[in-house]
């Protein structure tokens, strides 16, 4: 029996190992290092297996690792069996011998041969296809809630032109009920339904960067006339258009995908041509002499597309990326690790009301809810440009009962009180006109008066007609009095109808542009984000997923640690030792390294095994 012995310099160890791509890509790539020494057909002595020719100053310090390739006969061409060690130490026999302090390196020697029945690591680095698998579960590591801004996204509807820095267009929507005829064309319609408002749009055009108004521009609807602006505000207010009665506003900003803007120089002015991408969003009508106007039509159908493509991966959990929405005064926190592609794609989508009070909703691919593709986040705009209180309004819904209604069965009381009174005095009529034509008869018999009779009638005659006249006046005298007591109420009514809306302004349009109050979306990273990628791509993530069926999980490298394993000795048959072994390197955690050219390079990409 004899070995062939092949002792390296490399930069494996026992925390870092190298199996290779295969059995045989091992054996080439050592087979290509430039330190080594080949030791052919020494005689094997299974009492001293690691004694070495030579002195021990010969090896020491140049060499870490070893193969011995054993042959059974002597005249054996190919080895029987191929294992590798770690040199631990060289030790002085004599002069001109010396012996090898060894362990057998034992995964990597039967690595393409080791097979688990259950492998639950708890730090591993997980093809990413497992984690999205099972939620993305994982022990985030705790490097402070410190964060920066990594990306943010806005619906702003920015354009350039010519001579000019980048400008924006908003809108100031104006919410007016109005009396709707049959045939209206400026009604609302959301969800398909019509409602009886008018959403008139007051549009400007702004810098981004400062929030200032452009006054060298005028808007002009996609017909070509112009239509009222910011700048026409006191005029719109102010018109007497039949039914108008504005209820509430907004400033809108987010029309990155509701309108279409074309700049046309003129000598002394720009002009802003505005059409909707929906041709039923935008709709130009003419306001009694004030001129024409934009109305927002219809709401269209289709969700509009925030964020198209939003990056998601196993470092999006909020202890490393956060998700916020900022809307105005509200801010909602948001973990993408719930959002999963729909159709391919992660994106974030959205519907705006123009309803009062304007509803916003965003909507997501959660896959936390099975059943349906979306989930959703709904607010108010909470972007209030002017608020508008009616006096006749509030009076009217807060008095109807206690007035109005009041008013009626008060009234109606005191009638039906009348009528309860009128009813007792006609029975004591009846009763005393009874009783005076009784005294009379009497008086003719008693007194042998035979006028009595007849002036008994005339008295009963009067009883009557004195209680028909007293009837006839109380009713009189009722029905006026509640006639003036309507017509007291509905001149306090008319009062209030006719004193003027309250306003107070919400946010004038410089402060709520330059502090960011319009939808917007922003993407924050824990500033420690690049040393905590680092430390995962070289670790991996702390969870518990069976890998026994996909063991390897990368190209490069991968990271194990487990404690929680059960071996499948199917293809290779280990001893009590050998097995404890096995599972102590295990649980002390172990690299494997696959690409010996580029053992512990941390710095490049190490590509997902195809599962």
């Amino acid at each position: 029996m004899f070995v062939d012995i092949k002792l390296y310099m490399t930069t494996i160890d026992e925390e870092n190992l190298f199996v290779g791509s295969s059995q045989e890509d091992r054996e080439t790539s050592l087979n290509s290092l430039r330190v080594q020494t080949e030791i052919i057909k020494a005689p094997f002595n299974p009492t001293d297996p690691f004694r070495l020719e030579g002195n021990y100053l010969e090896y020491q310090r140049k060499y870490n690792y070893a193969r011995f390739k054993y042959y059974v006969n002597n005249d054996d061409t190919e080895p029987s069996v191929t294992r590798y060690y770690f040199i631990r130490d060289f030790e002085y026999v004599n002069d001109m011998v010396c012996r090898m302090v060894c362990d057998e390196d034992l995964v990597s020697n039967i690595f393409w041969q080791l097979k688990f029945a259950r492998f639950y690591p708890s730090m591993c680095t997980y093809n990413s296809n497992k984690l999205t698998a099972n939620g993305r579960k994982y022990k985030a590591i705790d490097a402070g809630q410190i964060y920066e801004i990594e990306e943010e996204y806005n619906l702003l509807k920015y354009f350039q032109s010519s001579g000019l820095p980048t400008l924006a267009v908003g809108f100031i929507v104006f919410t007016s009920t109005y009396p709707r005829d049959e045939g209206d064309g400026f009604a609302y319609i959301e969800g398909n339904t019509t409602y009886p408002l008018r959403n008139y749009v007051l549009p400007f055009i702004y810098d981004p960067l400062t929030g200032s108004v452009r006054e060298d521009f005028k808007i002009f609807a996609a017909s070509g006339d112009r239509v009222l602006d910011v700048f026409d505000l006191g005029k719109f207010l102010n018109q007497t258009t039949a039914g108008f009665d504005i209820v509430s506003s907004m400033i809108y900003l987010n029309l990155k995908n509701e309108i279409n803007v074309t700049v046309t120089k003129y000598n002394d002015y720009y002009g802003a041509k505005i059409s909707g991408i929906d041709d039923n969003f935008l709709r130009q009508m003419t306001l009694a002499d004030i001129g024409n106007a934009m109305v927002i039509k219809k709401l269209p159908d289709a969700f509009e597309t925030f964020i198209e493509n939003l990056p998601i991966d196993m470092y999006s959990v909020p202890e490393y990326k956060k998700l916020n929405i900022f809307n105005g005064g509200n801010v909602y926190e948001y973990d993408t690790r719930q959002i999963v592609p729909f159709g391919g794609v992660s994106r974030i989508t959205y519907k705006q009301s123009f309803i009062p009070p304007y509803r916003t909703t965003l909507y997501f691919n959660e896959e936390r809810i099975q059943y349906t593709p979306n989930n959703f986040i709904s607010f108010n705009n909470d972007t209030t440009f002017m608020d508008f209180s009616s006096a006749y309004a509030d009076w009217y819904r807060q008095n109807y009962n206690s007035q109005i209604m009041g008013l009626k069965v008060k009234q109606e009381t005191e009638r039906e009180n009348l009528g309860v009174r009128t009813a007792a005095g006609l029975a004591n009529t009846v009763v005393g006109i009874g009783a005076t034509l009784a005294g009379g008869q009497i008086s003719a018999a008693l007194n042998k008066n035979a006028a009595a009779p007849a002036l008994a009638g005339v008295n009963a005659a009067k009883q009557a007609t004195d209680f028909a006249t007293n009837t006839i006046s109380n009713y009189l005298t009722l029905n006026n009095n509640q006639a003036k007591e309507r017509k007291l109420q509905e001149f306090q009514i008319q009062d209030l109808k006719n004193t003027p809306s309250e306003v107070s302004f919400g946010s004038s349009i410089v402060p709520f542009i330059v502090n960011k109050m319009y939808m917007r979306v922003v993407v924050f990273k824990n500033i420690f984000y690049d040393e905590i990628v680092k430390y995962h791509k070289a670790y991996g993530f702390e969870s518990m997923i069976d890998i026994s069926d996909s063991f390897q999980q990368h190209t490069l490298f991968d990271y194990y640690r487990a404690d929680d394993t059960v071996l499948n000795t199917n293809e290779v048959f280990l001893d009590e030792m050998e097995r404890s072994q096995v599972e102590d390197t295990f649980s002390k955690g172990v690299r494997v390294w696959y690409d010996y050219n580029n053992m512990k390079n941390f710095t490049i990409e190490n590509p997902e095994k195809a599962v």
